[in-house]
This record gives C-alpha cells, sequence and structure tokens, in this order.
C-alpha cells in the first residue's frame, strides 16, 4: 500500500505509520490512493511526483489501493495538467519538424500558417485533454462491459483512465519515440489497472483493453478483403 501524504510505498506487513513521514496508516480494505488524492494543495508537486512514479512502475500496488469512488476532479485535474504540458512538448517537436520542411523548400506563408495553427492547437490542448478523457473513459468502459468486467462503476475506470493517461502522456516529453513508448506502457498500465480496479481476472482485463484494437484490425481486413483488395489487383492488372 502507498503512504497517503508522501507516496513512500509500505512494506509488509504494513506498519501503524509511514516509516519515511511518520503519517499514521489505516489497513484493511481502506482504498486511500494514490499520493495525489491525498494532497495538501490544489497542484501539489510531490504528491503529483509520486502519482505518475507509482502508475508507471508499480501499477499493481497503485490501483489497488486507489479510490473507487471520491469525485473526478482530483483524477481529472492530474490528467489535464500532465496531458496539456506533454501536449505542448509534443507540439514543440512537431514544429521544429516543419520548421525543417520549410526552410528545405524555402516555403513562404505556409511557415506562418503552420505556427499558427500549432498555436492554436496549444491554447485549446486543456479541453481537449478534458474531452479525451471523458470519451476514452466511456470508450473502455463499454469494452469492460462487453467481456463481463465493468464490476465497478464508470467512475472506478474514469479514475484509472485519467491517472494512466496523465502519468504516460509524460512521454511525448522525449522527441520522435515517445509517443509510441507512452502508447505501449499506456496500454500495459490500463489492464493492470482496470483489473485492480475491478477486480477481474488478467484475461479478461487483457481482452477488455484489446478488444478494440482486435476489432479494428478485423474490420480493416474485411474492408482489404471485400474491397480494397480487388480494386487494387485491377488496377495493377490494367497496367
Amino acid at each position: 500500500m502507498q503512504c497517503r501524504k508522501c507516496g513512500f510505498w509500505l512494506p509488509e506487513p504494513t506498519p501503524e505509520s509511514c516509516p519515511q513521514c511518520n503519517h499514521p496508516f489505516h489497513s484493511g480494505d481502506d482504498r486511500s490512493g494514490p499520493a495525489w488524492e491525498s494532497r495538501s494543495s490544489g497542484i501539489d508537486l510531490e504528491a503529483m511526483l509520486a502519482t505518475v512514479k507509482g502508475v508507471l512502475f508499480q501499477p499493481a500496488a497503485t490501483f489497488r489501493s486507489m479510490r473507487r469512488e471520491g469525485g473526478m476532479g482530483g483524477p481529472l485535474l492530474f490528467a489535464v495538467i500532465l496531458g496539456t504540458i506533454s501536449g505542448w512538448f509534443g507540439l514543440l517537436w512537431q514544429g521544429f519538424i516543419q520548421s525543417l520542411g520549410f526552410l528545405s523548400e524555402g516555403v513562404g506563408d505556409q511557415w506562418l500558417i503552420g505556427y499558427i495553427g500549432l498555436m492554436v492547437i496549444a491554447v485549446l490542448m486543456p479541453g481537449f485533454v478534458l474531452i479525451g478523457a471523458f470519451v476514452s473513459s466511456a470508450f473502455w468502459h463499454v469494452s469492460l462491459f462487453l467481456v463481463g468486467g465493468a464490476r465497478k462503476s464508470f467512475e472506478t475506470t474514469f479514475r484509472v483512465t485519467a491517472y494512466v493517461s496523465g502519468a504516460t502522456n509524460l512521454f511525448q516529453i522525449i522527441p520522435f519515440c515517445g509517443g509510441f513508448i507512452g502508447g505501449f506502457w499506456y496500454l500495459v498500465a490500463m489492464i493492470i489497472g482496470v483489473r485492480e480496479a475491478h477486480e477481474i481476472s488478467t484475461g479478461r482485463a487483457v481482452l477488455a483493453i484489446l478488444l478494440p484494437i482486435i476489432l479494428c484490425c478485423a474490420c480493416f481486413l474485411v474492408v482489404w478483403i471485400f474491397f480494397l483488395g480487388p480494386v487494387i489487383i485491377n488496377a495493377i492488372q490494367e497496367m
């Protein structure tokens, strides 16, 4: 379990107080984590860092101790802050790549238009992250429902999604390959998160998170076999 005050991971058997900050700890079925849930202020950097570390490196323990209810505001704030900052870094790298293309091709007004577009997206980024948190949570909750894994409320799924997306979005700070690393880590943390929060088997959690990907691949395969494939083959034969 995790200390509510400093985020220190408590050893087993659980002591009466945290060895690091001496904060009293209540064992049993008390879900009091992660550290962000007990932050001392609206934006507590220490609690944020402890929660990020927990989600990325100890997801099983983090979501095993996560509160299933208690309001969506805290997890949403966590996701919006980290998602916005990470998104700005992503736009920075995108702007850098665009500048290389503009320099090599000698494009005139497109340089200004491209950067104005990036600035507009940067301003709207918090709204995009906020909407994305609810949409993706609904997406995963429906998937859990389809495989019989939605044993808890939508809020539980939302809280898992918000914490996972907030922490894994930080990989966007890494230029060029950060998105791929973050995407993979996101799927792994989501599987572990819904497994612990909804108290379902690992197999059911894997199926719930991978089901949308499987369905998308199946749809693409059908489209390819019955539509794109014959068109491309006929076009090649006529050449």
